[in-house]
Parts: structure tokens; C-alpha cells; sequence
């Protein structure tokens, strides 16, 4: 599970002025506008200045269904977003203990109100039945979702999110 703040991805679109006349493509980071609010786009996390676009790619989830990341786990709700490996024996269980604890304190409020949504680091690994006989270990119940997919689709959500790659040797636990 990472829990750190990383700088962007070096490989990333470069930051558009608004006032630029370069085109801007969804994919960009922009910069906030003149009023320091950033412009609001559909698909984006802002951070601080900075707005990333969040990929909307296919998924799938602990019970194998395909879902578009953007569209179907995350646009229009409040979420927790997580990144782990089912066979890590360090940080990864620990803090998917903490996301069961998280997950009853919501109590009715989770899959209404917040969301929980863990993407694997692993995806070779953590096919769909892996991510289900984990999650049964932790009680996992709707409102929370286990994501794994293509190797390239996780490793696109795993750099944009963490600025990590995808591995078991890539795993911070600060």
C-alpha cells in the first residue's frame, strides 16, 4: 500500500499556462487560473495547483466484472483510494485492516456515502478469485472494490496515482 505523496511522473504532458495558446488535451496538468481556484474538469484530481487527469480505464473486479476505473469506481463520489499485493507480509495487510476498521465505522454510509476502492500492485498475481478470498479475509463488504486488470492498465494507474511502478520491489510504506 502506498501512502506517500510523489511528484508527478516525469513521462507525464507538460503543464499548460491557461493563458498559453498551446492546445490543451484532457491528459494535461494545468495550472490553477487567475483566481487560484483550478478549473474544473470531469476526470481530475486537483492538488494544490496542479489538476492530473484520473485514467479511465478497464478493470476488474474481486468478482472478475469489468469496470472503467474513472466512470465506474471513482467519478462522482467521495473514495478511498488504496494501492497493495495480496502476498505482501509487511505494511499491505495492516493497512487493509485499517480499511476493515474504516469499512465498519462507516457502517451503512460505505457504498452511499464513501467508497473504498484498493488497486493491486501485483497483477499477476492478484487475479479476481485472489482479490475475492482476500477481501472475504477482511469482510469486504459492497462499497468496497478490489481492482487488478492488463498489466498495462495497472501499471498507468499505479505511476498515475503514486508515481510508482507495478512489483512487489516497488512497495513504500511510509
Amino acid at each position: 500500500m502506498d501512502h506517500s505523496a510523489k511528484t508527478p511522473n516525469p513521462s507525464a504532458p507538460q503543464r499548460h499556462d491557461h493563458n498559453s495558446a498551446a492546445p490543451k488535451k484532457e491528459a494535461d496538468i494545468s495550472l490553477a487560473s487567475r483566481s487560484g481556484a483550478p478549473a474544473k474538469r470531469p476526470g481530475a484530481v486537483t492538488i494544490g495547483e496542479l489538476q492530473v487527469a484520473i485514467p479511465d480505464v478497464l478493470v476488474l473486479d474481486q468478482n472478475g466484472k469489468e469496470r472503467r476505473f474513472y466512470s465506474d469506481l471513482i467519478k462522482d463520489k467521495v473514495i478511498v483510494l488504496s494501492f497493495f499485493f495480496t502476498s505482501c507480509v509487511s505494511v499491505c495487510p495492516v493497512m487493509n485492516l485499517k480499511l476493515a476498521k474504516l469499512q465498519t465505522n462507516l457502517a451503512n454510509r460505505l457504498g452511499k456515502d464513501v467508497f473504498i476502492v484498493t488497486v493491486t500492485k501485483d497483477p499477476e498475481t492478484d487475479t479476481p478469485p485472489k482479490l475475492k478470498a482476500w477481501g472475504n479475509t477482511l469482510g469486504v463488504k459492497p462499497g468496497w472494490t478490489m481492482v487488478t486488470g492488463e498489466l498495462k492498465v495497472l501499471e498507468k494507474i499505479v505511476m498515475d496515482f503514486t508515481g510508482d511502478r507495478l512489483g512487489k520491489d516497488s512497495h513504500n510504506n511510509v
